[in-house]
């Protein structure tokens, strides 16, 4: 074999080996420089949480374990009012219901009814009355004058739809707010002879709705057996006020029965012009309390 045969063969091997090698090379930098497909991230695909509306803890009524309830109650109030307008007074001056009509302390259902943070309260009163005016006294009720005996009537519906919210809550006790619109509307009838000897029988009413806003406080005395005061009116200035105070004990023996008692004040006053009217019972109350 000639030497130039020789170095031929030589090269040839070497520059194999070289293209050989270069390519291992190339492929293990190839797959340096490109990731494999298993070590890429892929984003997996989430659904978007479910949003639950729920009241918070906070929120909760620590004092209520079912969201309806009835109360009856029976109220014993002391009762008073008086009136005056163009079509009733009594000798120039305001009437007083139980002065110039003669009307006592008539008792007064109520009915509350409440689901979750509404309650609806409902009075009622309904009484009658008798009196004898003598001399120079007269009663003018709408619009007839009255002198001798009368005989009167007397009716009023208390209304209250109020929304309480808590401020507060622990398990000794909480604060509350409320809002809420007010209603008191009376209702007279008179019946007697009038000032020329003829038989007249004439009736009035007034209504006053009101909103209202109020603040309480309760306390947690046993497990069973809480306290609670609560206060809720509106200051009208020279036109006059409204407001209703309670302060009472509730037993819950039961989770769907309880009892109640305690004081309640309820005062609402209107001067407008000529017409004024001032209205006031307050006194003591039992009631029974079903849950559902």
């Amino acid at each position: 074999m000639s030497k130039n045969y020789k170095r031929l063969l030589t090269a040839t091997l070497a520059l194999t080996s070289l293209i050989i090698c270069g390519g291992r090379i190339n492929s293990v930098h190839a797959e340096e420089l490109i990731p494999a497909e298993e070590t890429i991230p892929v984003e997996e695909k989430t659904s978007e949480p479910e949003i639950k509306f729920e009241e918070s803890i906070g929120d909760e009524d620590r004092f209520a374990d079912c969201p309806f309830s009835i109360e009856g109650r029976y109220f014993a109030p002391h009762f008073d009012a008086n009136v005056k307008s163009d079509k009733i007074h009594y000798n120039g001056g305001s009437v007083g219901l139980k002065d110039d009509l003669g009307f006592g302390n008539d008792k007064a259902p109520e009915v509350i009814l409440r689901y979750k943070r509404l309650s609806l309260d409902y009075i009622y009163i309904h009484g009658s009355g008798h009196k004898t005016y003598s001399g120079h006294d007269v009663l003018t009720f709408g619009g007839s004058r009255y002198h001798g005996q009368i005989d009167a009537k007397n009716t009023v519906h208390y209304l209250k739809l109020n929304v309480t919210n808590p401020i507060k809550m622990t398990d000794d006790g909480g604060l509350t707010w409320s809002y809420g619109v007010t209603g008191m509307f009376w209702k007279g009838k008179v019946s007697g002879t009038d000032m020329k000897g003829r038989s007249e029988s004439r009736s009035e009413d007034y209504g006053v709705p009101v909103p209202t806003l109020g603040i309480g406080a309760q306390i947690n005395i046993l497990p069973q057996f809480n306290g609670y005061a609560n206060i809720s009116g509106m200051y009208l200035g020279h036109y006059g006020h409204f407001y209703d105070f309670e302060a009472g004990v509730k037993f819950k023996p039961t989770p769907h029965f309880a009892i109640t008692a305690g004081y309640r004040k309820i005062e609402t006053k209107v001067d407008h012009k000529n017409d004024y009217g001032k209205l006031k019972m307050n006194g003591p109350f039992a009631g029974l309390r079903f849950d559902f």
